[in-house]
């Protein structure tokens, strides 16, 4: 493979492009599904925030879904973009 630039080869990327990003939050949304449906299989959100004086905002169960689907979506994006980081900041080898 002939690159135009000869050290663009040596050199690690400083970004990810946009597809790439949409790829791993895509990856990141049905992660956070699962995880979302086991989760609340086993614990239900009203009886977490059974408290004392819980917030009015979480004393609903489907508000206790929708932040813990965007908890496992934060978690699960971050993830993969530090994985995606870590293998982008490899330097690229010329094939042979």
């Amino acid at each position: 493979m002939v690159h135009p630039d000869p050290q663009a080869a040596s050199r690690p990327r400083s970004s990810l492009p946009a597809r790439d990003i949409a790829l791993l939050l895509w990856a990141a949304f049905l992660t956070a599904c699962i995880g979302t449906m086991v989760f609340f299989a086993l614990f239900d959100p009203v009886l977490l925030a059974h408290d004392d004086a819980p917030p009015p905002w979480l004393a609903d169960r489907m508000t206790g879904y929708a932040c813990g689907f965007f908890f496992f979506w934060i978690l699960c994006s971050v993830a993969s973009l530090v994985t995606a980081w870590m293998i982008d900041r490899r330097p690229a080898q010329d094939d042979l």
